[in-house]
Formats: structure tokens, sequence, C-alpha cells
């Protein structure tokens, strides 16, 4: 483990160069050690030891193999594809059954591409049968009417042993990973069986096996998966080798038949169910020592510096594809989306490459998307706000001269109106959200004007621009006149007369101060901070809240509101605007 956990912390670069060396070398070795020039005893426990680890190794990498299949068949009953097809085949809807099977398309060829030893796949539910569009299937034979189904099922067993695919139109020899399926919404008689062709395992073991034995792969019941014949003497019964299998997960053991005296090795695979056996003839393993052990030392040295050299220079050439995308990726980390990967090649890195390019894509056409819908939102929200403070504003002011016609005061409601008109189009601003400061003190005035007509002898105003070069600012309308309406309405709500009302702008650090206050009779000026700040929408600070939404809207957080009050001496609410930034309508 150890070891292990060693060369997993390798570098992707490291574990390609050290894995050349390494096959280059284990295969030298190998035949190094058939044609080693030691005693004849020497050679059979050196070369009895180099058999084992072969098996040992060769049974691990099939192990990995066969373990990977299982890894990638589960990975199909993970995916949201399968569990939305196992939805409809627990209610027994057959309608969409084209419809998943075009889903999982994608998941059967991702998970052949995890593991490339992977024939053929198929599901088979009670509302049909899912696979590889790619590959005819032979309908009359299904997996339920599969010999080997009950016999997996009754035996407990996921592994068949060597027979041929019946389910698919092949004519291939394969051995099967079959289970039940399983999902989060459960259904009977639903399978999955996954087909790994017995010519693809025996070029998986071939490549691994020495020139003069033979290999055999049988189940624990003595059925033959695959044999490889490199040395045609061997003629050992099958039977005989499982007799002399111990309990240990992997061993070897000496065999005479017909006068022939072999080394077996032998090593176990998915836990014991199979079992790899590695014959060699002990004859044929000391023939033409002599003439060629100078021969193998000067190929194992030779060979040694090939692999340093060979796989310094192909690691740096097989690698330069992906170091290219890697530097590409560390560009999109740093915020740019404009790379795209180019390559003249059309290997699998040339497709992940296309597919970054692909993602990338994606992710500039989302944000512009994002960007453009958040835009129309707040344009949407301030007009939503301001049509709120509008009609609030009507009402008050139509509510007053409703009351001069009811007193007989024509001359005074016609002057009312006049002024409402022209404060109406002040308002109104052809429809643009923003005006300018100029422009909204101007309504303002009118508005306190037409209120002074409303409550005679009530209230006086005042109006200060520290600068006339602020009232060219740019500014939001009818942020002003909630406030002084607030004033009218609540502050002087006890009051007959003496009210006063001032408002003064100044600019401090860029940041616009309109101060409007008054000598009313005051309010808990605290408890109305947290009404406005609130996020329900309950009637108190109605006006002012709307104020504080549209300010945060249209600027930002930089802006807000601020109130003081003494009660019966002033009360006073400041806005406070940034003049830079904001944002358009």
């Amino acid at each position: 483990m150890r070891r292990q956990r060693s060369f997993n912390n390798l570098s992707f670069r490291q574990r390609i160069h050290f894995s050349i060396i390494t096959l280059i070398l284990v295969s030298v070795i190998l035949t190094g050690v058939l044609l080693y020039w030691i005693a004849a005893g020497v050679i059979e426990r050196n070369a009895f030891k180099q058999s084992q680890d072969m098996t040992n190794k060769s049974a691990q990498v099939l192990d990995e193999k066969l373990q990977h299949t299982v890894v990638a068949g589960l990975s199909i009953l993970f995916s949201d594809t399968y569990d939305a097809m196992m939805k409809d085949v627990s209610l027994g809807i057959a309608d969409r059954y084209y419809t998943h099977l075009t889903s999982l398309q994608n998941v059967f060829s991702q998970v052949k591409l995890i593991e490339p030893l992977i024939d053929t796949i198929m599901i088979s539910t009670p509302i049909g049968d899912f696979y590889p569009t790619t590959y005819y299937r032979r309908s009359e034979n299904t997996i339920i009417n599969s010999p080997w189904l009950s016999e997996v099922l009754s035996d407990n067993k996921v592994w068949t042993a060597r027979h041929q695919d019946e389910l698919f139109d092949n004519s291939s020899e394969v051995v099967s990973y079959m289970v039940e399926s399983s999902s989060q919404y459960p259904a009977k008689d639903t399978y999955m069986i996954i087909n790994l062709p017995i010519r693809a395992l025996s070029e998986l073991l071939s490549s691994k096996l020495e020139q003069k034995s033979d290999m055999l792969l049988l189940t624990k019941e003595g059925q033959i998966i695959l044999e490889l014949n490199k040395y045609n003497r061997v003629t050992i019964p099958k039977a005989k080798l499982l007799e002399r299998v111990g309990n240990g997960k992997k061993g070897y053991f000496d065999y005479q038949n017909a006068g022939e005296h072999y080394l077996v090795n032998y090593s176990f695979v998915l836990d014991g169910k199979w079992v790899l056996f590695n014959i060699q003839s002990r004859a044929v393993l000391l023939e033409q020592m002599n003439n060629f052990k100078w021969l193998a030392a000067a190929m194992i040295l030779g060979c040694l510096l090939a692999a340093l050299l060979v796989s310094n220079v192909l690691t740096t050439f097989l690698l330069k594809p992906l170091a290219k995308l890697q530097a590409l990726m560390t560009k999109v980390e740093l915020n740019d989306l404009t790379v795209r990967y180019e390559s003249s090649y059309h290997d699998e890195i040339t497709q992940v490459g296309y597919k970054f390019n692909s993602m990338l894509q994606q992710i500039n056409t989302l944000i512009e998307e994002v960007t453009d819908a958040e835009q129309k939102k707040r344009i949407a929200e301030i007009q939503l706000l301001q049509s709120q403070i509008n009609p609030h504003f009507l009402y008050n002011t139509l509510n007053s001269i409703l009351w001069k016609c009811e007193m007989n005061e024509t001359d005074d409601a016609c002057e009312m109106i006049v002024s409402l008109s022209q404060m109406l189009q002040l308002g109104l601003n052809r429809g643009i959200d923003v005006t300018t400061l100029e422009m909204e003190m101007k309504h303002v005035r009118q508005y306190l004007s037409l209120l002074k007509k409303c409550y005679q002898g009530l209230f006086e105003f005042s109006i200060q621009v520290e600068d006339d070069s602020l009232l060219k600012l740019p500014i939001l309308k009818l942020v002003l006149q909630p406030l002084v309406e607030n004033s009218i309405l609540h502050g002087f709500k006890n009051m007959n007369r003496g009210g006063v009302i001032r408002i003064a702008v100044r600019k401090e650090n860029n940041i616009l101060h309109i101060r409007a206050e008054d000598n009313g009779q005051g309010l808990d000026a605290a408890a109305l901070m947290r009404n406005i700040t609130a996020e329900d929408s309950s009637a108190k600070g109605y006006a002012l809240r709307n104020v504080l939404h549209r300010l945060r809207l249209y600027y930002g957080e930089k802006s807000a509101i601020d109130i003081t009050s003494t009660p019966n001496s002033q009360t006073a609410v400041v806005l406070l605007i940034p003049i830079e930034g904001g944002g358009t309508t």
C-alpha cells in the first residue's frame, strides 16, 4: 500500500515515464531470466519467481479490468438518465421508451469510454431493452430466458463463464457481468448485462504471457474462460490443476504428467471465483541457456539505456498537448474566457480540448444572458416602484383639490390644477426615469407651492443648493416629493400654523447630501429606519421604503437614507446619493 501511495503521488509525466521504463524492464528481465547462465537449479527458482510475478500481475491487471467494468456498470445505475428511465419502468409507462433509449446513448458511450474493454451493454426492463443503438439486437433472445440468468442469481454470482453472445448479432464469445438493476424506483425483472469479448481478454493477457508458457483461466467449477497456448506441449488435465490449488490467493506447485515436468503458478481473480494458471515446461526453460546468457545480459543493459532515453522523449512528446490544455485552463482561472484550444491532431486529448472550447462558449453565452436578464429586471423594478409612488402623490394632491372645490374656493382650485399640470409635466419627464437636480428642485418647489394653497398658513419652505454646478447632476426623479409629503401630512398633522420645511443640498466626498427637515411633531427615527430597511412590506414607511429601494436599485449599496428626529423641534431626512456611477435605464 505504501508503494502504491508513493506511485499515486507522482506527477502524470513521472508515472508515464516510470511505466514505460517498468514495462520495458519487466519484459527484458523476464526474457533474461529464461536465458540466464546460472545453474539449472538457480534458473529454475528465478524463472519460477518471475513466472509467479507475471501471473500475479496478469491476474491483478485482469482483476482491475473486471472491477473497472463493475464500476463502469454501477455508474450507469447511479446516473440521472437511468433514474428517469427506472421511474417510468416502476410505473409501467412505456410511452417514453424511445426518449429514454436516446438519452441512455450518451451514458453507454461514456461507460465505453471509461472502460474500452466493454463490448456490449444491455438493460432489460418490462417496458423494453435499452442498449447502444450502434449494435444490432437479436430480439428473439432476452436476458430473462438466458440460461445464465438463473445460474447467476441462484449462486449469487455476477460473472458468467465463457459463452456465445446471443443478445447481439456479433457472433463473438464473451464473459458477462450480469446483475439485477437497482434504483430508488424498484421494479421487477430489471437486469443489466455487460459483455466482455474473450478476444479482448486474450489480447490483454497475451501481452503479459511469455513465449514458452501457457496461460489458462478457469472458473472454480472448472469451466474454461480462455486458453493461451504459446507452448503447445502442455497437456495437464484441467481438473488436476484445480485439485492442487491451495486456500491462498496465489501459489505454485510442480507437476509431472506423461514424462513432462511442469512449473505451475496460479493466482485468484474475482476473490477466488476464477483462477489464472501459468504453466511452463522445465525442459524448455533450460534450452539454449548457455548460448544466450551473454546475449541476455547485453539486451538487458541495452534496453535499460533505451528505456531511459525513449521514455523521456515519449513522455515529453505525448504530454505536449495536455500541457497546452493545462496552460489554457490556468488562463481561464484568471477569468480569461477568450482562450481556445487548437490542435492538428484528432486524438482523445483534442476531443477534450474541443469540449473545453464548447464549455467556454456556453459560459460566455450564459454570462451575457444573465447580465441582460438582470438589467431588464432592474429597469422593470425601478419603473414599478416609481409607478407606486406616482398614484400615492396624485391621491393626496387630488384630495386637496377636491377639498378646495367643496369649500367653493374655485380660484385656488383652478390655480392648483394649473400648478399640478406643470408639476406632472416635470414629473413625467418624457418617460425618462432620470432627471437633473435642477428639474427635481423645480418639481418639489411647485409641489410645495401647490400644498401651501391646500394648507394656507400651515408652513413655509426654503430650498438652498450649496453650488449651482450641482444642479446639472443627473438624479432619479420623484425622490424629494415623498420626503416633504411626509413632513406635511405627518409632521404638521397636529399643527395649524408655524411649520417650516428646509431643503438643503451639498456635496461631500463625491456623495450628494439632500437634506429635508421640518419642525413638526417628530417621530421614532430608529423604529422608522428598521421599518423601511426591513424585507417585509408593511404599510408604515411606505413612501420612504420605496425611495430607498429605488436608490439601491439604481446607485447600489453606497446610496442610503438617514433619519434623525427631536420631538416638536426638528425631524430631518437625508438622502445620500453617489455622484459617480449608477446604472442606465
